[in-house]
């Protein structure tokens, strides 16, 4: 995996990010399509996880869509009452940590680091889950 993990991202307002900007947090990063079904299935958990940690400042969430439309995202998200703020790459992302696998999330360190990468569905809104988060920390 690599050590320096840059790419860059738009946040819903339309500011440009550096990811390597976010060093000393614990980021949750989850690429994501409305259209994709594994994506549909883990959303309840991945919104379950974001409620309870949204509000601690030492993560960030990271909830990066597919979509060519992102109208289309918007109202999937709405329709099912998944309150997630929907940010957009900006250029390319690296291939060790996006290669087009919906969903992929990946988790990165304080230090930068990916700790997590996980290709395809899975469920994140554990106790268990939330702890490894916290060991982070």
């Amino acid at each position: 995996m690599p050590e320096n993990i840059a790419f860059l991202y738009t946040t819903p307002e339309g500011n440009t990010i550096n990811i390597s900007e976010l060093k000393g947090k614990v980021v949750f990063i989850n690429f994501w399509a409305s259209w994709c079904p594994p994506c549909r299935a883990e959303m309840p958990s991945i919104t379950a996880l974001y409620q309870k940690l949204r509000t601690d400042k030492r993560f960030v969430f990271l909830f990066i869509n597919e979509d060519d439309d992102q109208q289309k995202a918007m109202d999937y998200l709405e329709k099912n009452h998944f309150n997630l703020p929907i940010y957009k790459r900006a250029g390319n992302i690296p291939n060790a940590i996006f290669s087009g696998t919906l969903p992929t999330t990946i988790v990165i360190n304080k230090e930068g680091k990916i700790v997590l990468k996980k290709e395809g569905m899975a469920g994140y809104g554990s106790e268990s889950f939330i702890g490894q988060l916290n060991d982070l920390l």
